[in-house]
C-alpha cells in the first residue's frame, strides 16, 4: 500500500496541529511505504506516549517520530505564559518527507545518505532540551520558519534542515557510542586496528571476521552497527584517505598510490576513489597541488 500525504507548497514539509499529527501517523501505519517523520517541539511539560513508552516533556524538548511509529500525548499543562482557560496544544509539528529531501536537497558525502537512514532507522526519539540544546534551538527555528512564513522561509527552512540531519547524527551516534558494551567493542575494535595495519594487503571479509572472532554475519552486523558502514565500505574509505595523503607526493605514481593502498586493480583504485571524493585521482591530485594554501 502507498500512503502519500500532500506537502505544503510542493516542498518537504507540513505543518501540523497536534491531533491531526497523531491521526496521520495512525492512518499510514505499516502499509507506508515511505520514509515520512515528525519533528515535535514542545510548547509545554506533560507526558507523551510513543510506542506504549511514556516520556515526560518540558517546554522546548523535541522528538523525532518515525512513520510507522504511534504515539500520544496524556496529559500536558498550560504554560505560565497563557492566561485564558483554553490550552493551547502541547506540540506543534512539521511533517517531512525525508527521502525527497535527501535525494533533492542533501549533497554531503560525509555523512553519506545510507549512514544517515541507518541511524534513523533505529526509531523515534525524545531529545531534551537540556540535554542538547543545538538540536531543540534549530527544531525550533524550523518550525517557527515554516510557520511564519517570512521572506526566504523556503530556503532558510531546507539549510536548517540540513542542519538539524547533522545534529541529529552527531548525537544518534554519540549515543550509539556510548550505549556500545564493552564486548562489541572488543569484537569490532581489533578488526579496524587490523585494517589500520594491513589495509596494503589483500584483505577478504572472512579476515576481518576471524579477527573478530564472530561468524561472518554476526560480524556484519556488530561492524556496521558500530561503524554506520559495511566492512568493505569502511576498508575502501580507509585506503582512499590514505592514497588523498600519497596523491600530495608529486614521485609517485598512480600506479604506485593503487599498490600502496591495497586496491587489487588500478580500476578499483579508479571506481572507489571517484565514489568518495566525487573526481578521479588525477583529477584530485591536480586540484590539491595547485592550491596556494599546500603551496606555501
Amino acid at each position: 500500500m502507498e500512503f502519500y500525504f500532500d506537502m505544503d507548497n510542493d516542498t518537504y514539509f507540513k505543518l501540523l496541529p497536534q491531533d491531526a499529527a497523531s491521526e496521520i501517523l495512525s492512518s499510514a501505519g505499516e502499509g507506508c511505504s515511505l520514509n515520512y517523520y515528525l519533528i515535535g517541539c514542545a510548547a509545554s511539560s506533560g507526558t507523551i506516549v510513543i510506542n506504549d513508552t511514556h516520556y515526560r516533556f518540558e517546554p522546548f524538548d523535541s522528538v523525532i517520530i518515525a512513520y510507522n511509529d504511534t504515539f500520544y500525548v496524556s496529559d500536558y499543562s498550560k504554560p505560565t505564559s497563557i492566561e485564558d482557560d483554553n490550552l493551547p496544544s502541547a506540540w506543534r509539528f512539521l511533517l517531512v518527507d525525508l527521502d525527497a529531501f535527501l535525494q533533492t536537497e542533501y549533497h554531503h558525502k560525509e555523512p553519506s545518505v545510507k549512514q544517515i537512514r541507518t541511524l534513523l532507522s533505529k526509531g523515534s526519539c525524545m531529545i531534551r532540551a537540556k540535554e542538547q540544546p543545538s538540536f531543540t534551538s534549530l527544531a525550533a527555528r524550523l518550525l517557527d520558519e515554516w510557520e511564519e512564513h517570512r521572506e526566504y522561509y523556503r530556503q532558510e527552512a531546507v539549510d536548517l534542515m540540513r542542519l538539524l540531519i547533522l545534529e541529529l547524527f552527531r548525537s544518534r551516534r554519540a549515543q550509539i557510542d556510548r550505549s556500545h558494551s564493552a564486548a562489541t567493542r572488543d569484537y569490532i575494535e581489533p578488526v579496524l586496528a587490523f585494517i589500520k595495519h594491513n589495509y596494503r594487503e589483500p584483505i577478504e571479509i572472512s579476515d576481518l571476521a576471524g579477527v573478530s572472532g564472530l561468524s561472518g554475519n554476526h560480524f556484519r552486523r556488530l561492524f556496521e552497527e558500530y561503524t554506520g558502514e559495511t566492512p568493505n565500505v569502511y576498508l575502501n574509505r580507509f585506503r582512499v584517505d590514505v592514497a588523498k595523503e600519497l596523491l600530495l607526493r608529486d614521485d609517485l605514481r598512480l600506479e604506485d598510490v593503487r599498490m600502496r593502498t591495497g586496491f587489487s586493480t588500478i580500476t578499483a583504485f579508479y571506481r572507489n576513489f571517484e565514489k568518495f571524493t566525487g573526481m578521479p585521482p588525477g583529477e584530485w591530485r591536480k586540484i590539491k597541488n595547485t592550491a596556494p594554501s599546500l603551496k606555501d
